[in-house]
């Protein structure tokens, strides 16, 4: 089959530094190219793959110097992409619904797989002009804002990140439940997108718990690193703030534990690291299921 993945401008496939929606899409363009198909990625010049790569911009945006405007960049990809159409079999646009006015009118069969927030302004009316547009979900509560979409699929990308770092992921209640997982403590909303795990699905494989306690709601992330100092422990949650061992370089911005740090309280939780039985650490994060905290 020959397959079109249309990637998003602000980073390269895979990314350079932070991305985690276009790593999921080189996983997938690498594994449809192992399986045998004829794969065409349509990114910035910049991408890396085993696949055909059909440049539709020179450089990443985000990091991109000089800067350039992403409309113009968008308006190059939505050519590049209507002057191939003809080429593939199946359209899979990842650019959420900046692609959808195009796709729907090249006579390709086309599918969508929306990565990020939905809860956005008018969106449900923009999405309910394409009631034929498929739709694809990275999680069912993802689907919420947008009920009455055209949803095909859902694809736990997180769970396939965890599964292809080697990490397990466990779900534990108190009292039982028919919920197939426990409910989010916060508001839809809000997100913690909790550093650790991405940097494990670059080093070890490692382990996710969340526990049902009632009224609360409790996250551990475990890792199998040379571990934190214990005079660190709390520094590492601060602005530009980073803790490595004896062994290793220091790497990163310094900021996302402190972006973490700063949503757990606005949401009314507590985080901290301890010593992981065997070595490495444990990550423990706290939230009430129905907190009032004032949102960030």
């Amino acid at each position: 089959m020959k397959v079109a993945q249309v990637a998003p401008l602000a980073e390269s496939v895979p990314p350079s530094l932070y991305g985690g929606t276009e790593r999921v899409i080189y996983w997938l363009t690498e594994e449809l190219v192992r399986q045998g198909h004829e794969v065409t990625l349509l990114g910035t010049a910049d991408s890396q793959t085993s696949a055909k790569l059909i440049p539709v911009w020179p450089r990443a945006l985000r990091l991109g110097r000089p800067r350039s405007d992403p409309i113009v960049a968008a308006a190059s990809a939505l050519e590049v992409l209507s002057h191939h159409a003809s080429e593939f079999d199946i359209i899979h646009s990842h650019g959420d619904w900046c692609y959808l006015p195009v796709l729907a009118r090249l006579g390709v069969p086309f599918v969508t797989t929306l990565h990020g927030r939905l809860d956005i302004f008018r969106l449900p009316q923009l999405i309910s002009m394409f009631p034929q547009a498929p739709f694809v979900s990275i999680s069912n509560d993802q689907r919420s804002p947008l009920p009455n979409a055209n949803w095909a699929a859902t694809v736990e990308t997180f769970a396939a990140a965890a599964r292809h770092a080697g990490t397990q992921i466990d779900i534990m209640r108190r009292r039982a439940s028919s919920a197939p997982g426990i409910g989010w403590p916060w508001s839809k909303s809000s997100t913690i997108s909790f550093p650790t795990p991405s940097n494990m699905a670059r080093t070890d494989p490692s382990r996710i718990c969340a526990e049902d306690r009632g009224d609360k709601v409790c996250i551990r992330v475990r890792d199998h690193r040379p571990g934190i100092p214990v005079d660190a422990r709390t520094r590492i949650f601060g602005r530009f703030e980073r803790a490595v061992g004896p062994d290793e370089r220091r790497s990163g911005f310094g900021v996302g534990l402190w972006v973490v740090g700063q949503l757990v309280n606005a949401m009314g939780g507590t985080i901290r690291v301890d010593d992981a039985e065997g070595g490495g650490s444990v990550f423990t994060v706290i939230l009430p299921r129905h907190g009032d905290a004032v949102r960030p």
